[in-house]
């Protein structure tokens, strides 16, 4: 029996996928449309074999959703809130494609009554490419994506949640560098991909850095982190973070800094009532981040704290890992902390990591030095 092996090819900023001898275009990548409930659309997708072989293909409709990177992950067709899979007919299921041969598939999209805001879906066209000496076969897919708003239902609204420092470290004498996170949340009923800047304006109000913020790419309902590491001259400012999330939606929110953050010290400048006991930090076989911490609190009153570990790739924060939020430590107490990271880091590099215990008043700082073979 053959097996089957699917290799994840998805071009969508492209229109072709080329691998060996299996080469293909499509046209459009993308397609959106703005229609009322009721309304009937039709229009045509065209693949192009420009490889050296016949191929067959397969087409099919899915879902999708963004994950935390603004990448996509694709799914069952109907499996999401905002699909359109069901709406989509195409006019054939599969076919054969010669060499330097392109082939007009025509779809048709019903909106059905009593709907509003945007739905979405992915039109996937999948062709066996090979065999493998395992006698595996392997799958290559190209995909355009499908963007539906439904005209006078749409409501962009988004808010910026939780926009704190994570982390104010020193450089030198006279520079530091501030990580600085916030959640964008997508309140509305349609896809919203926010941009903007974040302004840092000293006490004499003079803009002193601007960063471009972009790459912002949420779903309705979905809640997107992000973090910018930024160099600053030391001393004190307001940053104003700002959005537009299109037709005239600008959100906006401010964070202070000052040189003596709240919190945001090295362990050997704080008087301590929480210690690190121990810390150990570990490669999966995945390659991700495992952490271990245990953490007692040696003064004499209940202490409520956070935990996550930071990790850095030079001085670029690359992933932070949650490991606990508003625990509760009683005093002359000790607990065990473990958490896992979702990134694969790559082989052969150097990476800092740093454990943050954030109490009401303080932060504690934990480093190890983790090597990616």
């Amino acid at each position: 029996m053959i097996k089957r092996l699917f290799f994840k090819l998805f071009f969508f900023l492209s229109l072709t996928i080329i691998i060996n001898a299996f080469s293909i275009n499509l046209d459009p990548p993308s397609v959106h449309l703005k229609l009322r409930p009721g309304d009937v659309n039709s229009g045509y997708l065209v693949l192009e074999n420009t490889g050296k072989k016949d191929s067959d293909f397969r087409v099919y409709v899915s879902d999708w959703k963004y994950l935390p990177d603004g990448s996509k992950e694709f799914l069952e067709a109907g499996s999401t809130k905002y699909s359109c899979a069901s709406w989509l007919k195409i006019e054939k299921k599969s076919f054969s494609l010669l060499p330097e041969k392109e082939e007009k598939i025509k779809y048709s999209i019903s909106v059905p009554h009593g709907v509003s805001g945007g739905y979405y879906c992915v039109v996937f066209f999948e062709s066996m490419y090979g065999i493998n000496q395992d006698n595996v076969s392997l799958l290559g897919r190209i995909g355009t994506i499908f963007y539906v708003d439904i005209i006078g239902t749409e409501k962009k609204e988004a808010v910026i949640n939780d926009m704190k420092i994570l982390s104010q470290t020193p450089l030198d004498d006279k520079k530091q560098q501030l990580d600085i996170s916030f959640f964008v949340e997508n309140k509305g009923n349609v896809r919203l991909t926010p941009y903007g800047n974040l302004v840092f304006v000293d006490k004499n109000n003079k803009v002193v850095k601007k960063e471009n913020i972009y790459g912002i790419n949420t779903l309705p309902g979905d809640s997107i982190e992000k973090v910018y590491t930024v160099n600053l001259p030391k001393g004190t400012y307001d940053a104003f973070l700002t959005l537009d999330c299109g037709d005239e939606n600008i959100i906006s929110e401010k964070v202070h800094i000052t040189d003596d953050q709240k919190g945001y010290r090295r362990k050997s400048e704080i008087k301590q009532r929480i210690n690190i006991d121990k810390l150990t930090v570990l490669q999966s076989q995945k390659r991700q981040v495992k952490v271990f911490t245990r953490i007692s609190n040696i003064g004499t009153h209940k202490e409520e704290i956070d935990v996550a570990l930071n990790i850095y790739r030079g001085k670029r924060l690359i992933e932070r890992i949650p490991m606990a939020r508003n625990v509760i430590l009683p005093p002359n107490s000790q607990k065990l902390f473990k958490g896992i990271g979702n990134r694969k880091l790559s082989p052969n590099n150097n990476y800092k990591t740093e454990l943050n215990i954030e109490t009401d008043d303080e932060i504690i700082i934990g480093e190890i030095d983790l090597e990616i073979k």
